[in-house]
């Protein structure tokens, strides 16, 4: 969904989204502008029979995340779903949850590894990493994720050494992949990886690099943030904010840079720290200030940060201006609405 109507909104909910810490009155948020658990499913509903497959797979992925019952009316269905895409997003998010989705005769290959329905996963893994000993690129892009996650025996330094012989187009990934293994020689791999790089390919790698162990990025995204005044540095000094290693006031003044690529990283960089502590009031106030933003990628960066920072109850967005254009940020906002409310029938 286009999320034009939101500066109207904003104006309307201003206070909605207030930090953890701060004391939320329970007529903060006005009941009106609520979501209830059965909008929330009546969108999820809509989303599971779009015709874009990305919006299927924002769907099913954030309804099976929430592990609210209704999601188990995906399971008979799900792997059956002619998107690959789709499948994919549904087996990723499962194997967290109760749901076990029927596995079909059509049902993708790689969203059977990922389920462990198959037993060619280990022969897969061996032709994974054989390509990329050989200098190929895996035969699919999922592959490089399912290897960090799994780990196999060899894995670590099959990709150290892969940087050196590979096609350019795949040294960062690799790179990043060895750094996020905490891989040995995962350092210098992603120094040679960046030797040549232009700004666009460095700034991939700081994005890469957030999802790393702290100690072993630390190092390279400080001499990165050191670079010059650069929209790099930039990337970096934001990267490190998100770390907990610069202070929040750092994302905060990036909200108002004229880059738009800038301004969505600082909202993301927001979100991660966020989820490691909470911000400040003033912080989710500047933050909800991005909703008014022009561009589209950082509207959904500033629903996903005020989401993580205060909680989906205060985004102040209304369940049915979603229901004409369903898109992958209302289909968040559903499915962490259906968690919420499942998680306060718990308590």
């Amino acid at each position: 969904m286009n999320l034009c109507g939101v500066a109207v909104l904003v104006a309307v909910c201003g206070v909605a989204c207030q930090s953890r810490t701060a004391a939320v009155s329970s007529e903060a948020l006005s009941r009106s502008d609520a979501w209830s658990e059965e909008a929330a499913i009546t969108l999820l509903s809509l989303g599971v029979q779009h015709t874009d497959p990305s919006i299927r797979a924002a769907a099913v992925a954030h309804w099976i995340a929430s592990k609210h019952p209704s999601s188990h009316r995906l399971v008979p269905w799900v792997m059956a779903d002619p998107s690959p895409h789709v499948q994919r997003a549904a087996a990723r998010v499962v194997t967290s949850t109760s749901a076990r989705p029927v596995v079909h005769a059509g049902t993708d290959p790689i969203a059977q590894i990922m389920l462990g329905e198959t037993n060619n996963a280990s022969m897969w893994m061996v032709s994974t990493l054989a390509a990329i000993k050989d200098g190929f690129p895996p035969l699919d892009p999922v592959a490089l994720e399912l290897v960090i996650q799994w780990r196999p025996e060899g894995a670590a330094e099959t990709i150290v050494r892969g940087v050196d012989v590979a096609d350019e187009s795949m040294r960062l990934p690799l790179a990043l992949a060895a750094v996020r293994m905490d891989a040995e020689g995962a350092h210098q791999a992603l120094t040679t990886a960046l030797q040549d790089a232009d700004d666009e390919i460095r700034v991939a790698a700081i994005e890469g690099l957030i999802d790393a162990p702290v100690d072993r990025s630390r190092g390279w995204l400080e001499r990165a943030a050191k670079r010059s005044e650069s929209a790099t540095a930039l990337h970096a000094r934001l990267a490190l904010m998100a770390l907990g290693e610069r202070p929040i006031s750092v994302g905060v003044d990036a909200l108002s840079s004229p880059a738009r690529d800038t301004r969505a990283w600082a909202l993301d960089c927001l979100q991660k720290r966020a989820e490691e502590q909470p911000l400040p009031r003033e912080v989710i106030v500047r933050v909800q200030g991005s909703l008014r933003d022009e561009s589209p990628l950082v509207r959904r960066a500033a629903v996903r940060a005020l989401i993580a920072a205060a909680g989906v109850e205060y985004v102040p967005l209304r369940a049915e201006i979603f229901e004409a254009e369903p898109d992958a940020v209302s289909m968040l906002i559903a499915g962490k609405w259906l968690a919420h409310t499942l998680n306060k029938a718990v308590e």
